[in-house]
C-alpha cells in the first residue's frame, strides 16, 4: 500500500473507532507534499478538525514527520468522513477534467 491510501485508511478506521485525534509517523520523501496539502484540503473544506505537521528524526537519524490530525464529527457523533475511495491507484490511472467535481 503506498503512503497516500494508509494516510486516507488511517484516517477512515480511526473515525469507524470515534477516536478524536490520531498520529500518523511517515518518512519524509516523494509524497510527504502531496500528503501535506491533501490534508490541508480535508481541513478547509470541513472534512478534519485541525491537522498539524512536526518534524523530527528518527534513530536513524532520517527525517520523519508526524501528521497529527483531528477528527471531526457532526452533532450526532457521525464522523465527517462518510467513504472514501481512491479512484486512481498507482498502477491504474484515471484522468478526469476538473469541472466534473
Amino acid at each position: 500500500m503506498d503512503s497516500f491510501s494508509s494516510v486516507i485508511s488511517a484516517i477512515v478506521n480511526a473515525q469507524r473507532q470515534n477516536y478524536r485525534q490520531i498520529e500518523i509517523k511517515m518518512t519524509q520523501g516523494a509524497g510527504s507534499s502531496t500528503i501535506r496539502r491533501l490534508l490541508q484540503r480535508l481541513q478547509r473544506e470541513g472534512y478534519i478538525q485541525a491537522v498539524s505537521f512536526v518534524s523530527n528524526f528518527n534513530k536513524q537519524n532520517k527525517p520523519i514527520t508526524t501528521y497529527i490530525i483531528s477528527l471531526k464529527y457532526d452533532s450526532n457523533g457521525n464522523p465527517a468522513i462518510r467513504s472514501f475511495f481512491r479512484v486512481s491507484t498507482p498502477s491504474r490511472r484515471v484522468y478526469v477534467k476538473t469541472s466534473s467535481f
